[in-house]
């Protein structure tokens, strides 16, 4: 027998029996009468906190042996109460458990009740002659506890095992390990019939609708610790078939709940803003005339708050809706006659590149699929897809995260199972993959894509074997070379199947609901890149209700990214790899990965720009060697590195990368070589051209000495149009206009800038009228010059502004023409003005102690969340300073402190970069001891404590060798 660990070595107990936080539900406190009366452990000689119900002594000798033998008697009580609440009551209830302890024994015997709520316990205690006894009666209650921390992977199921268990099941899956099974909200006591879950983009939220058999369509909300916020959608749907759909905004994070109420062909909707339901009750959405309503299919646009729903009715008729972020409107109906036995005959997707969407549905008896898409504007016209055998019953739908391409999945009536790729301009295949498909009446089969390769997964139960069958195919091979091989055993008839593709790579959850006749058992099986680690699968729960419905749904927690760091240490001067951050919305950094091998000297500067239409990123490297190397990342993985330039200048930041705004093609300028003349190159999402590099235009400076320093490159908006400010050795400034297929130049803005060491210009477009405002700093003031696309104005004098501006910010202020300027000197003042489009309205210094004048050691962003500028800068002191300033107030009405967060040490140099969706600005500082940190200012505040993102090993805390950019949310 394992003895329990003596008295002395117990710890005190302050808190109520409490066993496995996961399946401790608040309905079963309610069922106890009384809590637990002691719960500190004792020692010989301390006081009881037992209540005795009835205590018999038999010795009757000597006092003071009487009183040791109760007082041991005590100390079994608390003993065996110590094991209850440890849960680690003894296997017998029938015998005692004896224990030495001084010059005497105790001994205890715990029986249990069967409602687990009250338990007995007889304690003896023994002292020489003397012998005392003593009968206790436990009633505990267990503690009301707050859900544990949910893993990544969230499953919800319901059961039939209790009529009166209102709750859906969770359970949880951290790789390799699965949670224990929780509840979730109340939902009542009527068996569900179909479940959804979807998971928050921008935040650690969930919002789980479930559908029963008493036709109610409940909601509830996970917040990150616990269940709550449950709400009645209806009482009036119709069980028979998924009616009802959730899709999260993919910007906002908020979610969207469209679904039936009554037999009229209205459907309503409420919204989940992260705080509350907006519409309780719901309200109607537009009415499609459609019937009854019996399915709603509903795909998130993600680079926007759009979001696509199918609703399809008793009269066979489908329309399409969009929801704006604000309301939804009717697109159209697209089908008049559906499959007469189809619930699950029509899906939809977003391209996740392009952002176009596609529609997929059945026609009453025609084998063949049809499709619209949408392009974000207007749905396209209708077209077929021949090749398939019979009526599809069951659609799917599938997006690559990586590409345009959408797998389309076909069960017909003849129990065929199809795949065809559209590939985001038309249709490879159908191909024939399966035969005799276990069940027709809902979906035996999911599409998956992997989220890091080229491969994509197609599972199916059979109805003549209990191993699922697994389509897989290599995207670019043709649909024929598509592999059909056996999967996991799962004991019976896979009835209904759900596929998850994971963020990790290569990684594929599947869930089989099987069985037929009593038997229905949910099971899980994990793809690892080449076969599915479980055969059998891991039973995850049995008695699943509604086998002929979908009572369960999975989903992935993971954060949106909202942007992107990149960073390079000399850490290994043989394997220069510049590390790679994600920020996620919850404030958090994922774990830093490597980029790509840029070469073998350290990177000095960096250029992180990102794609005006997708997920893409452009890094451009320049190193101690002068290579200049440009690698790009397609929203999954990084590609191969192309050295445009072997002989730049890495002194200075002498190449820039930039987006066109319309076509998402990117153009790389760069210094050639100690000449006049740059080099560029395009990228088009596929390749770079020319290569190598061809001429971009030559400055034409006269005499020597005129190589060049700094390359400044800004996008206007609405265009491909991109202009150049070109800073060389002589101090001269250049502006050079590219139109999406060459350059043109704008002539020569100075030729007394300050000076060449520093980017003493920048470049800003007006929010509104996308005009142009440069400003430069030259030796004797501040200049400036406009062009509005076709004209370039005289330069001008920004008026009342230092002289001799070595670094210069501009910034855009949303909502107008204001452009809001920043200036450190020579003499390390800090100077801002304002440009209201037409003039300079105002001006102001806000410092005149900056702490080195001779790095970029300040910088300038937009707050979206608190509607407000910001400017950080090192003033020679171990915090950042700031300064917020409010549009439509004065300059001097703004706010200065000194007081921000705390480095340890002197900032050397601030990047600063507004996140696109969520608001805020982040803060990447290096310090002088090439330390990188990042902070956040969010609603006119700091960020405590900024985590280190590197400890130490910059290449030099006077150049940038790390880099910003957002991840984008913008359309086409």
């Amino acid at each position: 027998m394992t003895m329990a660990p003596s008295l002395f070595s117990m710890p005190v107990l302050s808190r109520r029996f409490a066993p496995r936080a996961r399946v401790l539900r608040r309905r079963r406190a309610m069922a106890y009468a009384a809590v637990l009366v002691l719960m500190t452990i004792m020692t010989v000689m301390g006081m009881a906190l037992l209540l005795r119900s009835h205590t018999q002594s038999i010795a009757t000798f000597e006092r003071t042996g009487k009183v040791a033998a109760e007082y041991l008697a005590e100390a079994a009580a608390n003993h065996a109460a110590w094991l209850v609440l440890h849960e680690q009551t003894p296997a017998s209830g029938d015998i005692y458990y004896m224990h030495d302890l001084g010059e005497g024994r105790y001994g205890y015997r715990i029986q249990m009740h069967s409602d687990g709520g009250f338990a007995t316990v007889s304690a003896v205690g023994a002292v020489g002659q003397h012998l005392a006894r003593q009968n206790y009666v436990l009633c505990f209650a267990p503690e009301e506890t707050q859900d544990e921390p949910l893993g990544p992977i969230v499953v919800a199921y319901d059961t039939k095992v209790d009529s009166a268990d209102v709750e859906p099941k969770i359970r949880d899956f951290d790789d390799p390990e699965w949670g224990d099974e929780s509840g979730s909200v109340d939902v009542g006591d009527e068996e569900v019939h179909w479940v959804e879950l979807e998971a928050c983009p921008v935040r650690d939220e969930m919002v789980l609708a479930t559908l029963d058999g008493n036709d109610d369509i409940n909601l509830g909300v996970w917040d990150g610790e616990s269940w709550g916020n449950s709400m009645e959608f209806t009482t009036m749907a119709a069980d028979e078939a998924p009616c009802f759909d959730v899709a999260y905004e993919s910007l906002s994070g908020d979610a969207v709940v469209l679904g039936r109420v009554g037999s009229g062909s209205t459907p309503k909707y409420t919204v989940w803003d992260g705080t509350a339901w907006v519409h309780d009750p719901p309200i109607n959405a537009p009415d499609p005339g459609n019937g009854s309503i019996t399915t709603i299919r509903m795909a998130s646009d993600p680079f926007s708050d759009e979001i696509l729903s199918v609703v399809r009715g008793s009269s066979l008729r489908i329309s399409v809706f969009r929801w704006n972020g604000d309301s939804f409107s009717n697109l159209g109906r697209i089908e008049s006659l559906a499959d007469l036995w189809d619930y699950h005959g029509v899906d939809l997707a977003y391209e996740q590149q392009s952002g176009d969407a596609l529609v997929v549905w059945s026609r009453f008896l025609s084998g063949t699929p049809k499709y619209r898409t949408w392009n974000g504007t207007a749905l396209g016209s209708e077209n077929s897809l021949s090749g398939f055998g019979w009526t599809p019953r069951v659609i799917r739908l599938s997006a690559d995260p990586r590409t345009d391409c959408v797998l389309l999945g076909a069960l017909d009536l003849l129990r065929d199972l199809y795949v065809a790729v559209w590939d985001g301009d038309s249709w490879i295949g159908p191909r024939r993959i399966g035969d005799n498909v276990a069940n027709l009446e809902r979906p035996c089969f999911d599409v998956a894509w992997e989220s890091s390769s080229d491969d994509v997964l197609v599972s199916w139960g059979r109805s003549d074997t209990n191993r699922i069958r697994v389509f897989r195919w290599t995207k670019g091979t043709s649909l024929d070379s598509g592999t059909v091989e056996n999967g996991p055993d799962f004991g019976a008839e896979v009835q209904t199947a759900r596929m998850l593709s994971l963020s990790e790579p290569d990684k594929v959850i599947l869930l089989g609901h099987s069985g037929t006749g009593g038997a229905s058992d949910l099971k899980h099986s994990l793809w690892t890149g080449s076969a599915f680690e479980q055969d059998p699968p891991t039973l995850l729960a049995d008695n699943l209700s509604a086998r002929g419905k979908t009572p369960f749904a999975l989903v992935e927690r993971l954060p949106r990214i909202s942007a992107y760091a990149v960073y390079d240490t000399n850490a290994d001067a043989g394997d220069t790899v510049p590390g790679f951050l994600q920020y996620r919305t919850l404030g958090e950094w994922a774990d830093p990965v490597d980029t790509i091998d840029v070469g073998d000297s350290q990177v000095r500067w960096t250029d992180l720009q990102a794609s005006s239409r997708g997920k893409e990123l452009i890094l451009g490297t320049l190193d101690g060697d002068q290579d200049l190397n440009l690698v790009v990342w397609n929203g999954t993985e990084w590609g191969t590195p192309w050295e445009m330039v072997a002989n730049s200048n890495s002194d200075t930041k002498s190449f820039a990368v930039a987006y066109e705004n319309v076509s998402g093609r990117a153009l790389a300028v760069s210094r050639y070589g100690t000449g006049t003349v740059l080099k560029y190159s395009v990228w088009d999402g596929e390749a770079w051209s020319p290569t190598p590099a061809a001429d971009a235009f030559d400055t034409g400076a006269p005499g020597s000495n005129r190589d060049i320093k700094w390359v400044v490159m800004k996008s206007r908006p609405d265009t491909n149009e991109i202009l150049v400010a070109v800073l060389d050795k002589n101090k001269d400034i250049y502006l050079q206009r590219w139109n999406g297929s060459g350059f043109t130049s704008l002539g020569r803005l100075d030729k007394s800038a300050t000076e060449e060491t520093s980017q003493a210009v920048d470049i800003a477009f007006e929010s509104d009228s996308n005009d142009a405002l440069i400003a430069w700093g030259s030796q004797n003031d501040t200049r400036y010059c406009t062009w509005d696309g076709a004209v370039l104005t005289d330069d001008g004098e920004i008026p009342n502004y230092s002289d001799h501006v070595k670094w210069m910010r501009l910034v855009p202020v949303p909502g107008g023409n204001q452009v809001f300027a920043v200036g450190l000197d020579k003499d390390n003042d800090l100077n801002i003005a304002l440009w209201s489009g037409t003039a300079w309205v105002d001006s102001r210094e806000i410092s005149t102690s900056v702490g080195d004048d001779d790095r970029p050691s300040f910088d300038v962003a937009w707050d979206n969340a608190g509607g407000e500028i910001l400017v950080a800068w090192n003033p020679g002191t171990t915090r950042l300073a700031s300064y917020a300033w409010t549009p439509g107030t004065a300059l001097s009405a703004g706010t200065i402190s000194t007081t921000g967060p705390n480095f340890g040490e002197e900032p050397s140099t601030v990047r600063l970069m507004p996140l696109p969706d969520e608001g805020g600005i982040l803060v990447l500082v290096c310090t002088q001891s090439e330390n990188l940190y990042a902070t956040l200012w969010n609603d006119s505040s700091w960020a405590v404590d900024p985590p280190l993102l590197q400890a130490g090993g910059l290449s030099d805390d006077s150049t940038l060798p790390y880099a910003l950019a957002p991840r984008t949310g913008k359309r086409p």
